[in-house]
């Protein structure tokens, strides 16, 4: 997305003889809507809607700030519980036969978030993944919803192992989107634990906190407080612990 002004795709808009059931029926829609090939916040809309705070009518300015974090982990959690049925997907497409060509189940390691993940494929993954929608982006990489959940894969099953210092994957944080350096927590020789928030960037008005997906050493900072980043750049680089 363009890094000079808030993109916006379209609007959802419900209406209904009360605030809870337009609520809903928002949500829903949310839930139900598609858009593939490209990011969008529509399952975090989704969730500020259902939260209880939102409910009661008690969401102020100060509501992402305290409740953000907490919704985007449990954004993440459910993208990762749906791993087997997305990997099905990527070896199955849409129209293909409702059954693998082995009865074996196939070991894949799948790539989400900048983690790995082994995933045991199986016939019976099929069956929920058979109303999963898949696009596919180019160089092993997919866009797959299965149901409300989006996830953007990378079937590594046959990359190269990383070596024992780690490979650039895990040596490199990059931002996964377009946005404004708000903050940077980490100088040159600091170490850090994986899940340390490294640097907050700002993005179609919501801040984002990239954290160390290792343990290390930071080497090097590529940005700084103020700066544009592009999808894909490089802001942290660190050594292995």
């Amino acid at each position: 997305m363009p890094p000079y002004y808030d993109s916006m795709l379209g609007k959802l808009v419900a209406h209904a003889p009360t605030r809870a059931e337009a609520i809903g029926k928002l949500a829903v829609a949310l839930d139900r809507l598609q858009v593939l090939g490209l990011p969008t916040n529509r399952r975090f809309l989704a969730s500020c809607l259902r939260h209880p705070e939102f409910a009661a009518g008690n969401a102020r300015i100060p509501f992402l700030a305290e409740h953000g974090e907490s919704i985007r982990r449990q954004l993440e959690q459910a993208e990762f519980g749906v791993t087997a049925e997305a990997a099905f997907s990527i070896i199955l497409p849409k129209g293909a036969a409702a059954a693998l060509p082995s009865p074996f189940t196939r070991p894949m390691r799948i790539a989400h978030r900048g983690a790995m993940f082994d995933v045991p494929v199986c016939e019976a993954d099929g069956v929920a993944a058979g109303q999963a929608q898949v696009v596919p982006l180019g160089d092993g990489h997919w866009h797959v919803q299965v149901g409300s959940v989006d996830l953007f894969l990378h079937d590594a099953s046959f990359d190269a192992p990383a070596d024992e210092a780690g490979g650039p994957a895990d040596s490199e944080l990059r931002v996964p989107f377009n946005g404004r350096v708000i903050a940077v927590h980490a100088q040159p020789g600091q170490a850090v634990k994986k899940g340390d928030t490294l640097v907050v960037v700002e993005s179609m008005k919501l801040e984002h906190a990239l954290a160390a997906v290792r343990d290390g050493t930071v080497r090097s900072l590529h940005v700084e407080a103020g700066q544009q980043v592009a999808t894909a750049q490089v802001l942290v680089t660190l050594e292995a612990a």
